[in-house]
């Protein structure tokens, strides 16, 4: 992770939800306002929001403009410098998710051989973080352990931060984390865990009748509408549980720092799993590109405009892309050098993958079992409930083109209950290929392996 923090600078010198929930927010309100898509029939509470301010890119179009007297070009440089070092500081803070990442993929990748798969372990860390606020005893106990977290004040800080170093929204990138919690109007809950979501997580609070199509329908759209509407037709098939439904949502967009130019952009074959397959591939030129050779793979990486980058794990020939799993998180986890002067001439395939997954096999392999037989929900319910984590449904999906990328994806947790330049590198990803997405932290935001397309 520190490498990852290390390369984010020297990559890009700029770092560049919608305007939507902001952790680490001072407090909450009642509201009877709709929030985030859902019905306002059914909020309890929502976190405040905050403006961030926009890069001076977004605001000036041209040159002229920006130089113009009192343009307001310095004014708006120096807001947008200080949310950024806010965030930075925030990266700083951030927990080290690298051994969650590394347990989770190898169970998700177990039995997929061919498949493509792809997850984003931040928000399933995040999701599972709520549900550790709203448990206790072992139950809470088994999830902390699971996430690397000593303590649930440790985890609380580590979210935080987390979330304040990933939450863009500037005009040049967005990187918008969503939150929300939905619980049955007839269950008896405390206040104290639902404010803490809304102060900690940004978390909105919503109830209702598990039942009712009016407050299934509204967690669908609370859904599509914090991922920019790209997981909708996996969204299609969420339902809230009879007792209570945390969701996380990721959405990301952000142009490349080295766009590939549309004129290169030609069809060539890919040589999937199944077979052959002709597809476009996008062609370009990395001056001074950021690149290593690993054990059975190749890696480059792809810089975004705002900070964060995209890193590309090419196998050698004959080895797949689950071979070479271990080598890539020790490439994004450990102080892997990719080195900064090599002349790549890249060609990438356009692509649009995606998974829907059920996380309780891999959740239960890292040890986490407790929830699924006999959860303590005590922090949040006033009564005894014989209630159980009955799904975890993860949908992720990730799209590149000629001039960036596209990301989204959601956790959703849902408990039932009984009661209901010196050198050179030419690289064709035209066979099947991992690849890691960071943010500012240098979290791993969205993953993935390439099989088919």
């Amino acid at each position: 992770m520190k490498t990852m923090r290390i390369m984010r600078r020297y990559l890009a010198a700029a770092l560049a939800f919608s305007a939507a929930l902001t952790v680490g927010c001072t407090g909450i309100r009642p509201t009877q306002q709709g929030t985030q898509g859902a019905n306002k029939d059914f909020v309890i509470f929502t976190a405040e929001r905050q403006e961030q301010p926009k890069h001076p890119s977004a605001i000036y179009k041209n040159e002229d403009d920006m130089f113009k007297e009192d343009s307001g070009f310095g004014e708006a440089m120096t807001k947008w410098n200080e949310a950024n070092e806010k965030r930075l500081e925030a990266a700083q803070n951030a927990p080290d998710i690298g051994a969650f990442t590394r347990g989770l993929y190898a169970e998700l990748m177990r039995g997929e051989a061919g498949n493509n798969v792809v997850c984003s372990p931040a928000s399933v860390y995040i999701a599972l973080a709520m549900l550790a606020e709203v448990t206790g005893g072992e139950t809470r106990a088994e999830i902390l352990k699971a996430l690397g977290a000593s303590d649930i004040g440790t985890l609380r800080n580590g979210v935080a931060a987390l979330l304040k170093a990933e939450t863009v929204d500037d005009g040049v990138q967005t990187s918008l984390i969503g939150n929300s919690f939905w619980l049955n109007e007839s269950i008896k809950y405390k206040e104290e865990p639902l404010k803490a979501l809304a102060e900690i997580y940004g978390a909105s609070s919503f109830r209702g009748d598990p039942n009712d199509e009016a407050f299934k329908q509204a967690l669908r759209d609370w859904l599509n509408e914090n991922t920019g509407g790209l997981l909708k037709e996996a969204a299609k098939g969420i339902e809230p549980g009879t007792l209570i439904t945390l969701a996380n949502t990721i959405y990301f967009k952000a142009r490349w720092e080295n766009e590939f130019p549309k004129s290169l952009t030609k069809d060539d074959v890919f040589h999937a799993v199944s077979g052959d397959k002709k597809v476009p591939f996008m062609h370009g030129v990395i001056m001074h590109g950021n690149a290593v050779k690993g054990e059975n793979f190749t890696a480059v990486s792809l810089p975004l405009k705002s900070g964060g980058s995209m890193l590309l794990f090419l196998p050698d020939e004959g080895v797949s892309a689950g071979d070479i799993m271990q080598g890539a998180m020790d490439a994004v986890f450990a102080d892997t050098d990719f080195g900064g002067d090599y002349l790549i001439n890249i060609a990438l395939p356009k692509f649009d993958v995606s998974s829907n997954l059920d996380l309780i096999p891999a959740v239960k392999a890292m040890g986490v079992g407790q929830c699924f037989a006999s959860p303590d929900f005590g922090p949040l319910l006033e009564e005894d409930q014989d209630a159980v984590v009955s799904r975890i449904n993860h949908a992720a999906r990730v799209k590149i083109d000629e001039e960036g990328l596209e990301a989204a994806a959601y956790t959703v947790i849902t408990a039932d209950g009984a009661m209901f330049m010196d050198k050179t590198l030419d690289i064709a990803f035209d066979r099947p290929f991992m690849f890691v997405i960071t943010g500012t932290s240098g979290a791993p935001l969205f993953m993935g392996a390439v099989n088919s397309l």
